[in-house]
């Protein structure tokens, strides 16, 4: 529904929402892969919230409020935050990074490479760059919770 209004399976906003919604699925599937006491789990939890939250915001037409825009910008601070800190623990990256070293690695490479798919969808439906912006700084994130899981500190 848009403004009350039926939309079609094919519009953009419902494109967006899919992606989201994968992406969390894949976030799921890596959290399921983790050892209980992981300690990116509570990285991978914010980012299942943050993709649900998004969706949310994909979802409602026209533009979105000032407090919307300004949660996206919370999270994406909290995001960078959390990133700086898993950044100082791994090894320097040489060279391309090889998705299945791990089975929760290989979920969160595809969790990636999905919230990458839904950035470009929120771009082609013209939605609010803040979106963009917060699934291009997720991406990273999940792209570092790979990396220390294919490295072993997932260890509990």
């Amino acid at each position: 529904m848009r403004g009350g209004r039926p939309v079609r399976k094919d519009h953009p906003r419902l494109a967006v929402c899919g992606d989201l919604d994968e992406a969390c699925a894949c976030v799921g599937a890596a959290l399921a892969a983790l050892p209980r006491r992981s300690s990116v789990r509570d990285i991978l939890k914010a980012a299942q919230q943050a993709l649900m939250f998004s969706c949310g915001v994909a979802a409602q037409p026209g533009a979105i409020s000032r407090r919307e825009r300004a949660r996206l910008a919370e999270k994406t601070r909290d995001l960078e935050k959390r990133m700086a800190r898993l950044s100082a623990k791994l090894k320097p990256a040489g060279g391309f990074v090889m998705p299945g070293a791990t089975q929760a690695g290989a979920w969160l490479h595809v969790a990636r490479t999905v919230c990458r798919r839904a950035e470009r969808a929120v771009v082609s439906a013209r939605l609010d760059p803040a979106l963009g912006s917060f699934l291009n700084r997720l991406s990273s994130a999940l792209f570092l919770a790979a990396r220390w899981a294919d490295e072993g500190g997932v260890r509990p």
